[in-house]
Parts: C-alpha cells; sequence; structure tokens
C-alpha cells in the first residue's frame, strides 16, 4: 500500500515540475525522440491547413489592390500565382514523400515561401511604405503559435524570417525606404519576435509538462501491473497451498461469525472450503471443544490450544487482526490435524 501511494504521489508531482523546469532541462527533453515524435504527429494536417489558407489568404490579399491604388497589378498576380503554384508544389511533394521528416522540412519550407512572398510583396509595393507592410505579421503568428517544434527552433526561424524580410526591402531599387517609416517596421517586427519567443518557450514547456505527466502516469500504471501480477502470484503460490496442504485457514469477526474457511484439512470434518462463511462459529461448532476455545479466544483472547474433534487431533493458533486505525476487528487461525 505504502508503495501505491509513493507511485500515485509521484506522478501528481510533475504537474509542478513546469514551474521549476529551466531552458537547460527543457533543450534536454526536446532531444528525446520520443517527445519530439509525439508534436510532430499533427504536422501533416497542419501542412495541408496551413497551405490551403495561406493560398485562400493570398488570393483574398488580391482585392485589397485596387483599395491601395496599386497599378502594377499584373507583377503583383504572377507574383501570387508563383507563390500559390509553389506552395501547393510543396504540398504534394510531402505528401508523396508521406514521411515525419518529410513533413517538417516541407512544413518549414512553407513558413519561408511565405516570408519571402510578404517580404516580395512589399518590394512591389512601396517597400517601406507599401501597404502590405504587416503581411509578415500572419507568418509570424502562425509559426509561433502553431509549429510543433522546440522554443530555439521557433525562435530561430522566425528571427529569419523577419532577416528575409528586412533585407529584401533594403536590397531593393525600385523604392526610396523611408528610414523612419522603416524604424517602425522593425520595431514591430521585434517586439513580436519578443512576445512571440517567451510564447514559444511557455509552450514548449506545457508541451513538456503533458508529455512526462503521461510518461509518468504510464510508468506509475506499468509499476501498478507488475506489482498486482506479483500479488496475483503470491495469491495463487499462497491459495495452492491453502489447498493441498492438510490444514485449516479461517478469521472469524469479532461476534464469531466465520468470515474465512479454506484448507484440505476441512476435508476429515466433511466440510467444503467457504461453505460456513458467514455462519456463527458457536451454532456450526455448538457442543464440540471448538465452541468452548472461540469463546476462549473472543472473551480471554488466548492464542492457541490443542483440539480433538472426533478421531482428529488439531493444533490451533490464532492471532488477532487489525483495521487501518489500529482496531482489532477480526481473529484468524491456523490448524493442523493430525490422527
Amino acid at each position: 500500500m505504502k508503495e501505491t501511494q509513493s507511485i500515485l504521489k509521484s506522478s501528481k508531482l510533475v504537474f509542478f515540475h513546469s514551474f521549476i523546469m529551466n531552458l537547460k532541462e527543457l533543450q534536454t527533453l526536446n532531444r528525446e525522440p520520443s517527445f519530439a515524435e509525439e508534436r510532430r504527429q499533427i504536422q501533416k494536417e497542419l501542412l495541408i491547413a496551413l497551405t490551403l489558407g495561406g493560398s485562400l489568404i493570398v488570393i483574398i490579399w488580391k482585392g485589397f489592390d485596387r483599395l491601395n491604388s496599386l497599378e502594377n497589378t499584373a507583377e503583383l498576380f504572377w507574383l501570387r500565382a508563383i507563390t500559390i503554384g509553389v506552395c501547393l508544389l510543396n504540398l504534394f511533394v510531402a505528401l508523396f514523400r508521406g514521411k515525419s521528416r518529410a513533413y517538417k522540412q516541407h512544413l518549414v519550407a512553407g513558413f519561408y515561401f511565405g516570408a519571402i512572398y510578404c517580404m516580395l510583396l512589399c518590394v512591389f509595393t512601396g517597400a517601406s511604405q507599401s501597404p502590405y507592410w504587416y503581411g509578415l505579421l500572419f507568418i509570424l503568428i502562425a509559426w509561433f503559435i502553431m509549429a510543433p517544434y522546440g522554443y530555439r527552433e521557433l525562435i530561430l526561424h522566425g528571427a529569419v524570417f523577419i532577416f528575409i524580410f528586412i533585407i529584401g526591402i533594403y536590397a531593393q531599387r525600385e523604392y526610396e525606404v523611408v528610414h523612419t517609416e522603416m524604424s517602425k517596421i522593425i520595431l514591430l517586427y521585434v517586439a513580436t519576435l519578443m512576445l512571440g519567443s517567451f510564447s514559444a518557450v511557455n509552450r514548449n514547456r506545457m508541451e513538456a509538462l503533458k508529455y512526462k505527466a503521461r510518461y509518468d502516469i504510464k510508468k506509475a500504471n506499468e509499476e501498478l501491473l507488475s506489482a498486482n501480477e506479483g500479488l496475483q502470484e503470491k495469491q495463487q503460490f499462497i491459495d495452492t497451498i491453502i489447498s493441498n496442504a492438510p490444514i485449516v485457514i479461517w478469521s472469524i469477526d469479532l461476534q464469531g461469525n466465520f468470515t474465512f474457511s479454506q484448507g484440505k484439512g476441512l476435508e476429515k470434518l466433511g466440510i467444503k472450503p467457504d461453505a460456513n462463511k458467514g455462519k456463527p462459529v458457536m451454532e456450526v461448532y455448538r457442543g464440540t471443544p471448538i465452541e468452548g476455545f472461540i469463546r476462549k479466544v473472543l472473551n480471554e483472547g488466548i492464542t492457541g490450544d490443542v483440539i480433538k474433534l472426533g478421531d482428529v487431533l488439531f493444533d490451533t493458533r490464532v492471532s488477532p487482526l487489525y483495521n487501518s486505525e489500529g482496531e482489532k476487528n477480526r481473529v484468524y487461525g491456523g490448524e493442523h490435524g493430525c490422527n
């Protein structure tokens, strides 16, 4: 019982581990293949959803070109068409490869295609003064909230997305870069990266917490199952001894009623195992030496005697049983019969 309580208590303690788990511990856990694989099980569905959802957003943005009085609509059309084509091709290749590693590679690649698209969209529509300067925010939010990877991967790739976007704006030569506007954009994306990093660490911690909780509970269940199997083996061993040895094992409550009666020795009395269970000892053995012996056990607390019943002598030993509060509630005895 104490071992079982200890196992259950250790399982509960895992729920508080997230509050003390440092980044080094978290990164160590991130390296465990089983933990990484558990998080990556949603990659396929996520890749499909983001590819189709992202393509739909790219199409919807087409409607904002006229609202923003953009003239190079042909260039933007081809930019969007190529982007959608590349993303769909990326999805089909991933599905064709059909492996967890492939889904990760193509999912990360899909985010890079999205970041490059947002950068080119700004380059074609005014650079630092583009009405689509906020486009990368969608990529960053989806990346930090949905991508099923460790916090280091999330932060590193998030920083690269922003770097690609900024370098692309400064590298173009068609539009003048307004430094005040660009400073605001950079400040916004750096702040987004910081918030995303904080979110990535916390999300990674929660995922690690759930994983460790499931792992510890599974381990506890396995230990309990092993302990239960061991108890079953011991019980079978004891049952075999009781059923085949020429002894009688019994127990009675403090009112003198049988609660247990087993043993091959009962055959000498013509009684089947547990046939007397629930019956008063005084009535079953009225007028026999057993009646007097049981009265002494209950009233005087004697611990043994040799009783003759018919032609059989029973060497009897008695001990009290106690409940969880330390109160005596039963008496059990063992008898060896000999002619």
